[in-house]
C-alpha cells in the first residue's frame, strides 16, 4: 500500500510538468487583501483496493474556510475510474473541507486503485459563501450545469457533484467562468449509456473581490497543466466543454505543493483538448 507522502512527492512533480501560462484579467472593484493562510490539506482514500465507489474528505483546520479543492486517481486499468463529486462544504460549527468520490464502471475492475482529495484552506475570506444549484433528475446523456455568486461577489473556488451515478455517469468539467462570476460543471454518461435517472449540482466558493486575483486558463492538446504567472493557486478547474463531444471524463485536478502549479488529467483527451483554469492570487 502506498502511504500519503506518495501523494505529496507526486504534488512536487506537478511544477515541471505545468509551464502554460495564459493571463487573463484582473477582477475586482474596492478589493480585499490578499487571501490569508492559504495551504493545502490532502486526504487518502484507504485501503488499495477494487470497491466500486470510494470517498475523501480534506478537512481545514479549526477556524479556517475551504477556498478551493481537487482529486487524484491513481489506477492501471485504462482508465476507468471517473470522479463524481468534487464538493466543497461549510463545515458549520465544524472545520470546512472539500469531499471528492470517485466510481468503478458499473462492470467493475479486477484490481485496486487509489484516490486522495485535497482541500485549499486559508484564514477566514470576507464574503466567503458557497451556493449551488442542481438539475433536474432524469437520464440524460449529457448535462452542464451552473452556480452563480451573490451580486458583489467573486468565484475563488469549484465543485461538481453528481447524484444517483451509478457507475455509469462521471464527471466531464469543473472551473469557473472566465469572468468569475458563476461555477460551470458538466457530466456524462459512459459509452454504453445509463438507464437510471441523475441530477449534477454545481458549486461556487464566493467571496467579496480580492486584489491581484487574476483568472488563468489553457487548452492542451494532451494532459492539461498550468503555472501562476503570479502568486499561488486558489482554485483549479477544467476539463472537456459545455455541450458533449463524448464519453470523457475527469481523474485529476491536483496542484504542486507550493500551490504555483497544477495539472488537469481526464480518461481520454476531449475533442479542442483538455481545458486547465487557475485562479491565482496572493
Amino acid at each position: 500500500m502506498k502511504t500519503q507522502s506518495r501523494w505529496v512527492a507526486l504534488a512536487g512533480a506537478v511544477v515541471t510538468m505545468a509551464t502554460a501560462v495564459v493571463t487573463v484579467q484582473i477582477i475586482g472593484s474596492t478589493p480585499a487583501a490578499a487571501v490569508p493562510g492559504l495551504h493545502q490539506v490532502l486526504a487518502q482514500a484507504l485501503p488499495h483496493d477494487s470497491r466500486a465507489s470510494k470517498q475523501a474528505i480534506a478537512r481545514c483546520g479549526p477556524g479556517e474556510q475551504v477556498v478551493g479543492g481537487g482529486a487524484i486517481i491513481d489506477d492501471l486499468f485504462g482508465f476507468q475510474v471517473v470522479l463524481t463529486e468534487l464538493r466543497p462544504f461549510d463545515g458549520g460549527s465544524q472545520p470546512d473541507g472539500y469531499v471528492a468520490t470517485a466510481q468503478e464502471p458499473a462492470a467493475g475492475l479486477g484490481g485496486g486503485w487509489e484516490f486522495a482529495a485535497i482541500a485549499l484552506c486559508a484564514a477566514p475570506v470576507a464574503g466567503h459563501v458557497i451556493v449551488s444549484d442542481t438539475t433536474d433528475s432524469n437520464s440524460s446523456t449529457f448535462k452542464a450545469h451552473a452556480a452563480g455568486c451573490p451580486a458583489g461577489k467573486l468565484v475563488i473556488g469549484t465543485g461538481s457533484r453528481i447524484d444517483h451515478p451509478g457507475g455509469q455517469v462521471g464527471l466531464h468539467l469543473n472551473r469557473s467562468s472566465g469572468p468569475r462570476d458563476i461555477s460551470r460543471s458538466a457530466a456524462r454518461e459512459r459509452a454504453n449509456g445509463y438507464a437510471g435517472d441523475w441530477s449534477l449540482t454545481s458549486y461556487a466558493i464566493c467571496a467579496n473581490p480580492i486584489a491581484g486575483m487574476t483568472e488563468q486558463s489553457e487548452i492542451d492538446p494532451s494532459v492539461g497543466s498550468i503555472r501562476c504567472a503570479s502568486g499561488r493557486i486558489h482554485s483549479l478547474g477544467g476539463g472537456g466543454g459545455l455541450v458533449d463531444t463524448g464519453p470523457f471524463f475527469l481523474k485529476t485536478l491536483f496542484m504542486s505543493a507550493d500551490l504555483t502549479a497544477g495539472i488537469v488529467a481526464m480518461t481520454a483527451v476531449p475533442p479542442g483538448g483538455t481545458v486547465v483554469q487557475a485562479i491565482c492570487g496572493p
